[in-house]
């Protein structure tokens, strides 16, 4: 079973650090280096991580559940199927980082850099993606319905078929999206810049569209049924069977 941490624990969580089945929960450790570091089966559920150098860090098994770690550095750190319920990662650095299979409900993502992150099969109930930079980001079987994506940058995303119903995409940068077969039902696109993207087959019933850039879209056998389109710029874009 994991007991308590000692002071003496939190002095040897250090960079190359290789802990297991400590119990930091609560704790203030922030302002760190523990990089390159093992940590399996950790409790860190509501500690203070902020400010943290973590690149590379294998959190195997660990809880990380309403832990702060906004500003965190953690490139490429291995996070696969880890605890991150109600986390704050905003404004943290997770560009390469492993979340697959991860557990994501209501995440603060706000301002992160998430490129070249895999999220596939991560459950996103409740998570914020405002203002997050999310290029080449793996998707894989996920559902993003009533996701905030706010303001993200998002370009050249490949969500084709994916479940957007209810997405806040206002304000985002969606250029080169491929969204073909995409359920947009309900969703916010109001500002956002969709230049080129690929919206062919989509499902944008009840969307709101407004003051938005679709131009060069390819809106090819799209349902725009009671769409709410206003001010938006639609120059060059394909409507084919609209």
């Amino acid at each position: 079973s994991i007991k308590k941490s000692e002071s003496s624990d939190i002095k040897i969580l250090q960079k190359y650090s290789n802990l297991s089945e400590k119990n930091f929960s609560n704790l203030d450790i922030s302002n760190m280096d523990i990089s390159e570091s093992k940590l399996h089966n950790n409790d860190f559920s509501y500690a203070n991580l902020e400010n943290n150098k973590m690149a590379h860090v294998d959190f195997h098994g660990s809880n990380l559940s309403y832990a702060n770690l906004s500003n965190a550095e953690l490139l490429g750190s291995n996070l696969s199927g880890v605890n991150l319920v109600g986390a704050n990662l905003s404004g943290a650095n997770l560009s390469g980082a492993n979340l697959q299979d991860s557990k994501l409900y209501g995440t603060n993502f706000n301002g992160s850099s998430l490129e070249n992150v895999n999220l596939s099969g991560a459950n996103f109930k409740g998570a914020n993606f405002s203002g997050a930079y999310m290029l080449e980001v793996v998707l894989e079987n996920v559902n993003l319905s009533g996701i905030n994506f706010n303001g993200v940058n998002m370009a050249g995303q490949n969500l084709k078929g994916v479940n957007l119903k209810g997405v806040n995409f206002q304000n985002a940068v969606l250029k080169n999206v491929n969204f073909e077969y995409a359920n947009l039902i309900n969703a916010n696109l109001d500002s956002a810049y969709l230049n080129s993207a690929n919206l062919k087959d989509a499902d944008l019933t009840n969307a709101s569209i407004k003051n938005a850039d679709l131009g060069g879209t390819d809106l090819t056998n799209a349902n725009l049924t009671n769409a709410i389109i206003q001010n938006s710029y639609f120059k060059n874009a394909k409507m084919d069977g609209l």
